[in-house]
């Protein structure tokens, strides 16, 4: 299991939300990259995973021009000055998560909340 702390943290508390007994053992902060084909409307975009710095930038449209991302969020902006901010961009940008290794003694679908800590 891989958790997206927003804003990026590493005082997180995973809880489930069921009775029965689940292991859940830390294994490492992971980083990667990711490559996301985004459609830009009104200059608001999103990236699949949560990302802390864009990379590089493929414009498959008109280029809208600069692309904003705040750190560690999904939600790209750009201008709207040209194409109304209607576009469509490849987008290469690094990911940090959290990895887990999870386990359950009986077959269940389960749910998992990130918590913060609160000391």
């Amino acid at each position: 299991m891989k958790a997206y702390p927003s804003p990026w943290r590493t005082d997180v508390l995973i809880r489930s939300t069921t009775n029965s007994i689940i292991y859940l053992d830390y294994i490492e902060i992971e980083t990667r990259e990711e490559t996301d084909l985004i459609e830009f409307v009104e200059g608001q975009g999103s990236l699949q995973y949560p990302g802390y710095a864009i990379l590089s930038i493929v414009w498959k449209s008109i280029p809208l021009g600069a692309v904003t991302l705040v750190p560690y969020a999904s939600e790209l902006n750009t201008p709207t000055s040209v194409n109304q901010g209607y576009g469509l961009a490849e987008i290469t940008y690094q990911v940090k998560c959290i990895t887990y290794a999870t386990g359950v003694t009986e077959a269940l679908d389960v749910q998992y909340v990130l918590e913060n800590v609160i000391i």
